[in-house]
């Protein structure tokens, strides 16, 4: 993945997650899994299950002490082991969540919020 495209410095965060593919046709394709980095700007997350890039996502993050569902933008997929690593951005979240989300990154990662 490109670095250089990223706004916001990830860092390394392992909390569990549930995606689901949003069709047209509605959710598809459930996987458990936990992230491998988040920002303040999207999340990696590795999965059993194969994702493509350009599948919108709806993923459950357990950022204790709220597990939030943000939607998001599969824009990559790299192998990981067994499984797959998919690299997202979140998708225009609701207040609420990106503030949950800020609280708990700045939270671990004081850094952030300089």
């Amino acid at each position: 993945m490109n670095d250089e495209r990223r706004r916001f410095l990830r860092q390394d965060v392992r909390v569990a997650a549930m995606c689901r593919r949003v069709t047209d046709a509605g959710i598809e394709d459930a996987a458990h899994g936990e992230t491998s980095d988040m920002s303040l700007g999207g999340f990696g997350v590795i999965l059993d299950e194969y994702f493509e890039t350009g599948d919108v996502v709806d993923v459950d993050l357990v950022i204790t002490p709220h597990v939030v569902t943000v939607r998001a933008l599969v824009v990559d997929v790299s192998p990981a082991g067994d499984s797959v690593r998919i690299h997202c951005c979140y998708t225009d979240p609701p207040p609420m969540v990106s503030r949950a989300i800020t609280e708990f990154l700045t939270a671990h990662f004081p850094e952030l919020a300089e």
